[in-house]
């Protein structure tokens, strides 16, 4: 399941804030709707429907169940494990700063870093709370601050600003890039409603993953095909419903469709129906992946994913090295060059890419790159991931 939540990640990131398009930039080059492509347009209902918050949900609500396998794997030694957490969330939280600031200010890791500990203060929690307090931080806060948002509206960023960083993203030096990365950081994720509604998200789905492992939720709907059936249709019908109206009034308006204008009301409502659409489509994402491992021989195929998500801290920071070398201009600069469906296609092809490259490395390494760097962090010394020293090792205590 990892796997398939950073490819929806990247397939997100690419097509519109790594090539350029996203609404946060000031892009001269961007197109309007009577310049975008069928294709594009195709494009644009299919990741807001099925991949926009829906990818960065999934992969949050694998964290919670990776966190529940650990919690299990020091029962008994809880002092021990907050040890071990809270150094495993530091170095997250160095990793993410780093990405954010040289690399993609889109970093979701810093997050992670804060939520994660947040996690671990409420895993004490009774089953039914836990779930509760998923809901009301996954779905009720960010509503309410989304709504806020619309009656108190907050610009931490210029249009100059904006056209700023732009122009860095496209310029020669690091520098550059440093810069504009500091712009954006600062309009979407450091501004008052951007790291709250974040922040709020992400310990939510991280919460909403503990409590699926506690009370068994992937297996009851792995042994029982009708109650995965109801709950994928139904999931499907709400979701698509609530994310065309979404894109209808919304996502049309930041394709500059003239005299937009609706009642506040409204655009809370909105705001409403879509943040349902985002849980809708959430579970009917894990539903068909369930449905594909078990009841399918699509299965074997997904295994080779595997490898992939293993080394997810790695191939998640190598999607930012793979978009500065394409789109920045301190590599190709090929940033608002090529149309967004153009840029998914680069994005599938990046991703086999690298399920192939995760395949190999790990026949030959016990983990990742940055997997390797992260756990030496943790335990303040060289890990040893060679497959062949490890093998000589234990040849070498069997025959001692």
């Amino acid at each position: 399941m990892r796997a398939i939540a950073l490819m929806g990640v990247l397939l997100v990131h690419i097509s519109y804030e790594f090539a350029g398009w996203g609404s946060v930039y000031s892009n001269p080059n961007a197109l309007h709707d009577g310049q975008l492509s069928f294709a594009d347009k195709v494009l644009n209902y299919f990741i807001t429907i099925f991949l926009v918050n829906k990818s960065r949900a999934l992969l949050s609500f694998l964290f919670g169940v990776s966190f529940y396998y650990q919690l299990n794997n020091y029962k008994g030694e809880e002092a021990k494990h907050k040890r071990w957490f809270a150094k495993r969330m530091g170095g997250l939280m160095l990793i993410g700063l780093l990405h954010a600031y040289l690399l993609w200010s889109g970093d979701i890791l810093r997050m992670y870093a804060v939520c994660g500990l947040l996690l671990m203060l409420v895993s004490k929690w009774k089953t039914p709370n836990i779930l509760i307090g998923g809901l009301f931080f996954s779905f009720f806060l960010p509503t309410c601050i989304g709504i806020m948002q619309q009656h108190f509206p907050y610009n931490s960023i210029t249009n100059a600003e904006k056209i700023a960083m732009y122009k860095d993203y496209s310029g020669s030096r690091f520098i550059d890039l440093f810069n504009a990365n500091r712009l954006r950081d600062a309009a979407v994720t450091l501004n008052p409603y951007g790291i709250s509604g974040y922040l709020s998200e992400i310990l939510g789905n991280f919460m909403l993953g503990f409590w699926a492992m506690k009370v068994n939720l992937f297996g009851r709907l792995a042994s029982n095909k009708k109650m995965l059936y109801q709950y994928a249709g139904i999931s499907l019908v709400f979701g698509i419903a609530f994310s065309v109206s979404f894109i209808h009034l919304f996502v049309e308006k930041v394709l500059h469709l003239s005299e937009f204008k609706l009642p506040v009301a409204y655009l809370d409502m909105l705001d409403v129906l879509y943040r349902i659409s985002q849980q809708a489509i959430g579970l009917f994402n894990i539903a068909v992946i369930i449905y594909l491992y078990f009841y399918t021989p699509f299965r074997y195929k997904l295994q080779l994913l595997i490898p992939l998500g293993r080394m997810s801290l790695t191939n998640y920071i190598m999607h930012s090295v793979m978009a500065v070398f394409l789109f920045n201009g301190v590599g190709l600069g090929l940033i608002g060059k090529y149309r967004p469906s153009i840029a998914f296609s680069i994005g599938i092809l990046y991703f086999a890419i690298q399920a192939v490259y995760s395949i190999w490395w790990l026949k030959r390494f016990t983990m990742g790159p940055l997997e390797y760097v992260w756990r030496s962090f943790i335990y303040g010394k060289r890990q040893t991931i060679s497959r062949t020293k490890l093998s000589k090792r234990a040849l070498q205590k069997a025959s001692a």
